[in-house]
Formats: structure tokens, C-alpha cells, sequence
């Protein structure tokens, strides 16, 4: 007896629903017959107001200026001998003098060597710049801190004027060897010597020979380097402030 009321309480709730829904639908058909066809026209609908928006300031362009201070980061030169940038693979070193004729060159460190030379070391990073070349800039502590800086593309001696024998009379008699002409400019010997170059500062050092001369009256430097069974190879760099190299972290 008990499923039998249940069954039939529950076929009166379903028509009781389906009446329901019967009488609304009759009702909404009765409203749109009354009303007519445009009684809901789109245009009739008023629109969203449209989301406020809150405007942003632009954002400043990112310029590489020249700073007074170089930047925060420990140089690789001892205490004492004052601060020096020291870029690291990553960074991007900006330029503000001219090297090469150009200014404001600037280029992302992919490489940091280290050489050594009679007990002095220096640091050199590369990096590609337009035109398929590449950047360097070479850092150095000691006595003399200082920066320099130019744009791979070495040259035989002959491009300078120099020889091999010029180049074994400044390694032997260097006082009685005077300066040579280049470029419109004198360059005058200033050292020469074993290097050990450390590629990407790693353990194991390979050895050149190397020559060196200062432009006199000027701030460029003439380099010589004889790696063995290779011909002579020579460059130009320019000496820098120290705050002339921006270093921007990477």
C-alpha cells in the first residue's frame, strides 16, 4: 500500500509542474500576439556602458647615458687601485667615446677572457656588434689601472709599417729603438712579453707573444701578437674613461 500512495503522489506532482509550465507558456504566446512584431527590436536595447578604463602613463624609454660612477659591481683589480667596470658574460657594455670613428657602440658580453702577463692580468670581453664584427673591451688593474676599447679586424705588420726585425730591436734594445710612424701618428714601445691567455678565464692558458705601443700625444694603442705557427697579427684600441663603459647587468 505504501508504494502504491507514493507512486500516486508522484504522478500528481508531475502534472501539477506540467500545468505549470503550460499556463506560462500560453501566457508569454498571448503577450507577443498583443504587443506585435516590433515590440523587441535590437536598437531598443540600451547598450552596456563600456568598462572604464584606467590609462597608463608611457612607459620611459630605456637610454644608455654616460655616468659619472662606474657601476657597483667589484672590479678585478686589488683594493686600492680604484673602481673599474667589470662586465660579466650577460651584461650589455655600452661605449660613449669614439672607438673606430663611431660612438654610443654597444654590444652583449658573450665572452670574458684573461690574460697574464710577467705577473699582471687583465680582462677582456667580446661580444658581436653590427656588420658581423666584433667588440672588446679590455680592462686592466695594477700600478696603471685602465680601460680600452675597439672592433676586431686584425692586420699583418705590413699594414703598420712594422717588421719582424723592428719588432726583436724594441725587444732588445728598447731605449735605442726610436718610435715609428702610422696613421699620421708616432707610436712609441711600451711593453712586450709572454702572455698566457686564459679563453673564457678558463684553467688551462695558451701562450702568444706580445707587443705594445702607445700612441704619443693620443689614446690609442697599437698591439702585436704572435701565436705560434701563426703569422703576426696586429689591432688598435682606444683608451677610455672608466666612465665612458656603461655596464647594465644581465
Amino acid at each position: 500500500m505504501i508504494w502504491v500512495a507514493a507512486g500516486i503522489a508522484a504522478v500528481f506532482v508531475i502534472a501539477i509542474i506540467a500545468f505549470y509550465f503550460k499556463s506560462r507558456n500560453e501566457e508569454r504566446a498571448k503577450l507577443r500576439r498583443d504587443a506585435g512584431p516590433d515590440a523587441f527590436r535590437r536598437e531598443d536595447v540600451a547598450p552596456l556602458p563600456p568598462r572604464a578604463r584606467v590609462p597608463r602613463a608611457p612607459a620611459a624609454p630605456t637610454v644608455l647615458e654616460p655616468v659619472s660612477a662606474p657601476p657597483a659591481a667589484p672590479p678585478p683589480v686589488p683594493p686600492g687601485d680604484g673602481a673599474m667596470p667589470d662586465p660579466r658574460v650577460g651584461d650589455r657594455v655600452a661605449m660613449f667615446a669614439e672607438v673606430e670613428g663611431r660612438s654610443q657602440l654597444s654590444f652583449v658580453v658573450q665572452h670574458r677572457h684573461r690574460y697574464v702577463m710577467q705577473g699582471n692580468e687583465w680582462f677582456e670581453v667580446t661580444g658581436p656588434v653590427e656588420g658581423g664584427r666584433e667588440a672588446f673591451v679590455e680592462i686592466w688593474g695594477g700600478s696603471e689601472p685602465g680601460v680600452a676599447a675597439g672592433i676586431t679586424g686584425e692586420l699583418g705588420l705590413a699594414d703598420f709599417g712594422l717588421t719582424e726585425e723592428m719588432l726583436i730591436a724594441y725587444d732588445e734594445q728598447p731605449r735605442q729603438t726610436p718610435p715609428f710612424s702610422y696613421a699620421g701618428s708616432r707610436w712609441s714601445f711600451r711593453a712586450s712579453g709572454e702572455v698566457l691567455f686564459h679563453e673564457d678565464c678558463g684553467p688551462r692558458p695558451e701562450g702568444c707573444y706580445w707587443w705594445e705601443f702607445d700612441e704619443v700625444n693620443g689614446k690609442r694603442i697599437l698591439y702585436v701578437e704572435k701565436w705560434e705557427g701563426e703569422p703576426f697579427e696586429a689591432g688598435l684600441c682606444t683608451r677610455l674613461d672608466p666612465s665612458e663603459v656603461y655596464v647594465t647587468k644581465g
